[in-house]
């Protein structure tokens, strides 16, 4: 296999940032006319009161925009984020201002905004949790010119005495989805003492939070009868998921792609004892039937976001199943354009599945695709530990 050296990869993202800027300079004067529609704030963990962050939005209901995003190259689609997500800082708006910006969370619908800015600048900001974010400036005023219009349903959840988890639960079986309540739960519209939650912290939250509630539900179905196997790869992210008999568990291993001197791209994460040198470094995280107690340290936002992913699927086939996730991480991720891809690629993957025997030949065609022998993953698993005769029948 062949590798990038570690100085390639830090020139491409070099360039990548060289373009991106030079674009958004060229059109920082225009911002105003060009993105006065928003109905997704984010709220930032660095400045909560003063910063905010807006743009636009990809909804589980609408896979128009998920497969307009999948036509583009990454390195199209990482300067389409940049350029549609800008950074706010509302120091000098009053307190009212303030309000109605974070009711923008609550409409569905993007809604036409009045404001001026001052102090443009090029910021380049990302995480591994949040859409990257391009262009920066200071509201000097604002005003929401739309009506904003509330769902009936959400509007009595957020003026009920209900705990934050309660709330979401409401919601979410209204069918309201994941990426519209993250947004609702940031703005600080849930729980008994409402505040404003980072959009980071929320993501992950609002996926914890629906997901151990699907898995109380999916405790209690009939158990899977055979194993699936499904795959989906997208912005150099290649997940593989394995469903086998039994009662409700779930594993998820990451796997970053290494160069010759076992470096890994684009961050260096905390591995397991047994990764290998080379080929590619690994890190896991399990749950038990009765669900784990941690923050998944590991990986963060993305077990969670894939976890959800998984038990939206149980759920719709009324199934509980043993869960066997993989996650390879190409070098050429180099960039990180938030989880929502990860909740994506997983939900991408039940749209197809692939025909196996049994466990084994599910282990040869990943290591074909990936071309990498993963005799490491297998042995390191603590669900693949509790062998089933089924398994390898």
């Amino acid at each position: 296999m062949m590798f990038s050296s570690k100085t390639h990869i830090e020139d491409r993202k070099k360039e990548l940032y060289s373009k991106t800027k030079s674009r958004l300079e060229s059109i920082k004067d225009k911002i105003e006319n060009e993105y006065n529609y928003s109905n997704f704030l984010f709220v930032s963990d660095k400045q909560i009161n003063n910063q905010y962050y807006k743009g636009p939005i990809t909804r589980q209901n609408q896979k128009v925009d998920v497969n307009s995003l999948k036509n583009l190259d990454y390195n199209s689609l990482i300067d389409s984020l940049v350029s549609s997500c800008l950074s706010f800082d509302g120091s000098l708006l009053n307190s009212k201002t303030k309000e109605d910006l974070r009711h923008l969370s609550l409409s569905q619908d993007p809604l036409k905004l009045d404001y001026s800015l001052e102090n443009k600048k090029f910021v380049f900001d990302h995480g591994n949790e949040i859409k990257p974010i391009g262009l920066s400036a200071t509201i000097k005023n604002a005003a929401v010119e739309d009506n904003i219009k509330i769902p009936g349903a959400v509007d009595k959840v957020i003026n009920d005495e209900l705990r934050a988890n309660q709330g979401l639960s409401i919601l979410n079986k209204k069918g309201f989805d994941v990426d519209y309540l993250s947004n609702v739960f940031s703005a600080g519209f849930l729980g008994i003492n409402k505040k404003l939650v980072p959009t980071r912290w929320g993501i992950t939250a609002v996926d914890d939070t629906i997901g151990k509630e699907q898995i109380k539900e999916i405790r209690k179905l009939p158990e899977l009868d055979k194993i699936e196997f499904f795959t989906n790869s997208f912005l150099h992210n290649y997940f593989f998921i394995i469903l086998l008999p039994g009662k409700w568990e779930y594993e998820q291993f990451e796997l970053w792609e290494t160069d010759p001197q076992g470096n890994t791209f684009p961050l260096q994460v905390e591995v397991h004892p047994d990764s290998p040198l080379k080929s590619y470094a690994f890190n896991q995280e399990y749950e038990p039937f009765f669900g784990r107690t941690a923050y998944a340290e590991n990986q963060g936002g993305g077990y969670y976001a894939a976890r959800i992913a998984v038990t939206e699927y149980l759920k719709s086939i009324k199934k509980q199943a043993r869960v066997l996730v993989i996650r390879y991480i190409k070098k050429d991720y180099f960039f990180p354009v938030g989880v929502w891809q990860v909740r994506e690629n997983v939900r991408s993957s039940f749209y197809n599945k692939i025909s196996i025997d049994n466990l084994n030949h599910a282990k040869e065609v990943i290591e074909k695709t990936l071309n990498t022998n993963l005799t490491n993953i297998y042995k390191s698993s603590q669900l693949l530990a509790q062998k089933r005769i089924w398994d390898y029948a």
